[in-house]
């Protein structure tokens, strides 16, 4: 089991191995002193996120709007909470998909559970009860749709300011590992392998 790292101060992140990312002089958080792909010369990796998208997009259109008083599956059913690792494939598809719809300027605990965004975290994961990436996997798993490029066995845990950092800040801070990342890198952080609704 992978426990919740403790928040750093605000606008920081704080990836396990050590390596933080400072907040400051960058692109992606508009003008807040974000971190950015670009702030580093980095090129913007240009994978395709379909899948991904497509998987969001299913949990958007299977919406429960009454909210679950306990996931759809039991504990021991569930996906492991180490096994819940996502790729740069899936942070990818996040941008697209929360980019569509106003979320990445958001500060993150509003792109999780605001009522003034309709694709918030908690709403997406309505129907299951599980975390975002549980629940993607779900759909996959029932649809016959390979999984390996997006989801797996984590190998880097993060942390970041609930309240300080804006979702994009958030995603940026996945993207800017991208230039040292071995390829199997997949990231562990609570707001997507975490069920928000039981903790909400």
């Amino acid at each position: 089991m992978i426990e919740r790292i403790p928040e750093p101060e605000a606008g920081g992140v704080h990836l396990d191995d050590s390596s933080s990312i400072s907040t400051s002089g960058g692109e992606c958080g508009r003008g807040r002193g974000a971190f950015s792909c670009r702030s580093r010369g980095l090129p913007v990796p240009s994978l395709l996120p379909a899948p991904g998208v497509m998987l969001l997009s299913s949990l958007l259109s299977e919406v429960c709007e009454q909210r679950l008083s306990r996931p759809t599956l039991r504990h021991d059913e569930r996906l492991p909470s180490g096994e819940r690792g996502f790729s740069l494939s899936f942070v990818q598809a996040m941008r697209d998909f929360f980019g569509q719809r106003g979320g990445l300027s958001l500060p993150t605990v509003e792109a999780c559970h605001s009522p003034s965004f309709p694709a918030n975290i908690c709403r997406l994961t309505s129907s299951t009860g599980l975390s975002l990436v549980e629940s993607c996997y779900g759909i996959a798993k029932g649809r016959g749709i390979s999984t390996g490029r997006l989801f797996g066995a984590a190998t880097t845990t993060f942390s970041y300011s609930w309240e300080g950092t804006t979702f994009e800040d958030v995603l940026c801070a996945f993207e800017n590992m991208q230039r040292d990342a071995p390829a199997d890198r997949f990231f562990w952080c609570d707001v997507f392998c975490a069920s928000q609704n039981l903790l909400a």
